[in-house]
Parts: structure tokens; C-alpha cells; sequence
């Protein structure tokens, strides 16, 4: 190997270790980022309060539904919330519900859309007697009576 192979080889070795530690930097760099807007992130959701909007209601009162919805959400971290259990609970817990879709966003506002399919009523029921119960009785369409 003569000396100009040798001055060839020693600025390949000397550009490759720059080349490693600036990558090296590059990588430790974008990880500070990377770690500095993930907490950002989770700060800006732990202290967010979701905007509640709810589409497709027609016999349940938007009242109604937002309180209960904050009650569930109230004090939780929005990147923990579950939308499918907050969607079960709700379809149990009211009746004339078939099913809810809870969607949420959180940039560039934190929202909860909820998406309601309620179950198509056919009939009220009345009674003629003075003794009857003051709720609301409806039959769905699949025959089941609903007690609002």
C-alpha cells in the first residue's frame, strides 16, 4: 500500500466517524423532540374538556345525553377514555338507544361526537285509568316496551 492509498483510506475512515456522529446527533436530537411534544401532548389532553356534540338524536333530549356522557368523562385522562365502553354503558343505560358510536379528536379542539341510532317507536301507550304510572311507555318496532 503506498502512501496514497493509505491518505485515501485514513479520510474515508475520518469522514465515516464524522458521518456516524452526526447521525449519532441527529438521532438523539429527534428523540428530545419526539419526547418533548409526547409530553406536551398528554398535558395538553389531561387538562382538556371535551367539547360534547351529539348528532341523530331525535326523542332523547341533548341535555340529557351531555350529562351523562360528563359524568363518565369528567376527571379521566382524554387519551385513557375508552369511546366503546362509554358507548356500551350509555346503549345499557338508556333504553330507547339501538346503538352509539363515540368518536374523539383531540387537535385542533378536543371533542366527543357521539353518533346515535335510536330504536324506531311505533306507539305510545296511554292508559284511562287515574293509577297509571306517570313514565312514558312506547312499543319499538322489534314489540318491546321502552319505559322512559
Amino acid at each position: 500500500m503506498d502512501i496514497v492509498e493509505y491518505n485515501i483510506l485514513n479520510r474515508r475512515k475520518q469522514f465515516k466517524k464524522r458521518r456516524n456522529l452526526i447521525r449519532r446527533f441527529m438521532l438523539l436530537s429527534l428523540l428530545l423532540v419526539f419526547c418533548f411534544l409526547s409530553y406536551k401532548l398528554y398535558e395538553i389532553a389531561l387538562i382538556a374538556k371535551p367539547n360534547i356534540i351529539i348528532k341523530n338524536n331525535f326523542l332523547l333530549s341533548s341535555p340529557f345525553l351531555n350529562d351523562f356522557i360528563e359524568q363518565k368523562v369528567v376527571n379521566e385522562n382524554f387519551f385513557f377514555m375508552n369511546p366503546r365502553s362509554l358507548s356500551n354503558d350509555l346503549v345499557e343505560k338508556v333504553p330507547l338507544l339501538k346503538s352509539v358510536v363515540i368518536r374523539k379528536y383531540l387537535l385542533p379542539e378536543s371533542k366527543l361526537i357521539v353518533y346515535l341510532i335510536e330504536k324506531t317507536i311505533w306507539a305510545k301507550v296511554f292508559f284511562n285509568d287515574s293509577s297509571s304510572p306517570p313514565e312514558n311507555i312506547f312499543l319499538s318496532d322489534n314489540g318491546d316496551f321502552i319505559v322512559d
